[in-house]
């Protein structure tokens, strides 16, 4: 959810719910994480940012170690 609540900010979208669970779901498509990242590099193109498919990656693995972070914390 964290990485669709990113991309939805920089395309100026924020908190829109509708497109980050259109995010979310694009993880369904295939196994791993190609299919989310193939989704947002799209986004991102057709919004005229320029997001290379190493800055998802580097924002999916942040966003999960934040996630993990917090798990731990919580317990």
């Amino acid at each position: 959810k964290r990485i669709a609540e990113w991309a939805a900010e920089l395309i100026g979208k924020p908190n829109d719910e509708n497109y980050i669970k259109e995010v979310r779901e694009s993880d369904l498509l295939k196994p791993g994480d190609d299919d989310i990242i193939d989704k947002l590099l799209e986004d991102f193109a057709s919004n005229n940012l320029n997001v290379t498919r190493e800055e998802i990656i580097q924002k999916f693995n942040e966003c999960e170690n934040n996630v993990k972070e917090e798990m731990i914390e919580n317990n």
